[in-house]
């Protein structure tokens, strides 16, 4: 299993994630929380499921011909 470095600043938007969700209904927050834990977890599990690209790729809305630099 691979170490899974996370970004420092995607803690406090986790936090920010898990107390809206915890708004709408008790324990959402939790699950939310939990399922992101899951997921990294399996990056760590099987990373080349998600291989990482050093180019930013462009963001295209195919249907409206929307394209975003």
């Amino acid at each position: 299993m691979f170490n899974v470095n996370v970004h420092p600043d995607v803690y406090a938007e986790l936090e920010h994630s898990r107390m809206w969700y915890e708004e709408r209904a008790d324990n959402l927050g939790t699950e939310f929380i939990t399922e992101v834990n899951k997921a990294i977890e399996m990056v760590g599990k099987a990373p080349m499921m998600w291989p990482f690209h050093e180019k930013q790729h462009d963001i295209q809305r195919l249907s409206t011909g929307f394209h975003t630099p």
